[in-house]
């Protein structure tokens, strides 16, 4: 295997347990606000449950 499949097999398996990892805590702290669904949430505590979630997610490759 060349060195840039590597490298690239890699980054797909860091991805996919990135992706893993966030499920999990995305779906952690929703059940901390008493929902399952983001959208059942008032206005108030939407922006209060993203703001933690940019807290404690740190991604690799963050953009706005």
């Amino acid at each position: 295997m060349k060195v840039l499949e590597k490298i690239n097999k890699y980054l797909q398996e860091q991805e996919k347990k990135d992706g893993v990892e966030y499920k999990a805590l995305f779906k952690k702290t929703l059940k901390k606000y008493g929902t399952d669904e983001p959208d059942k949430l008032s206005d108030e505590d939407k922006k209060k449950f993203f703001d933690e979630m940019d807290k404690k997610w740190k991604a690799d490759k963050e953009t706005d």
